[in-house]
């Protein structure tokens, strides 16, 4: 799986004249989610003991849980560009539920145009009307670029992550 295969080549940024719709996601974007969703695991260096057909049911899983689970899409015309998934988990630290991003991709060839500005715009107004008290997420730490655009957005570094499989 190639993030080539997305649509058709980029072969341009977007210019002032062209729009980026940002819009929640439906079952139409689902194989696009499952093909982007897989490219961050590439890019990270993380395909290991994953396998594509089980995490393409993990996000049609999800789909399903829509009072739970909400992805965003970023579309460039008809050509899906961006993604963002957020889930509602409940922290015990603050005894309330947050917001958790997740998922968030930017194709390469669109990156640095403040797409993933706006779609965290959109995340923060979905954690409004699910009244979660906070938004959070994990970033790959040599991720200087998401981090900087994270960063942006009013966010900031709280710690570790660490994982262990059971």
């Amino acid at each position: 799986m190639d993030i080539k295969s997305l649509n058709s080549p980029v072969t341009r940024p977007v210019t002032s004249s062209e729009t980026i719709l940002i819009r929640a996601a439906n079952n139409d974007d689902l194989p696009l989610i499952a093909i982007m969703t897989w490219e961050i695991l590439v890019v990270t260096g993380r395909t290991d003991g994953y396998q594509f057909e089980k995490m393409l049911q993990g996000v049609r899983h999800m789909f399903a849980k829509s009072d739970q689970c909400r992805y965003l899409v970023a579309l460039s015309g008809t050509r899906m560009v961006g993604q963002l998934k957020l889930t509602k988990q409940f922290n015990d630290l603050y005894c309330a539920e947050e917001g958790f991003v997740e998922h968030v991709f930017i194709h390469p060839e669109f990156r640095g145009q403040r797409i993933y500005d706006r779609m965290h715009q959109r995340a923060l107004q979905m954690c409004g009307e699910w009244n979660l008290r906070r938004m959070a997420l994990h970033v790959v730490g040599t991720n200087t670029q998401a981090k900087r655009a994270y960063e942006k957005q009013g966010m900031w570094a709280t710690g570790f992550w660490m994982t262990q499989e059971t």
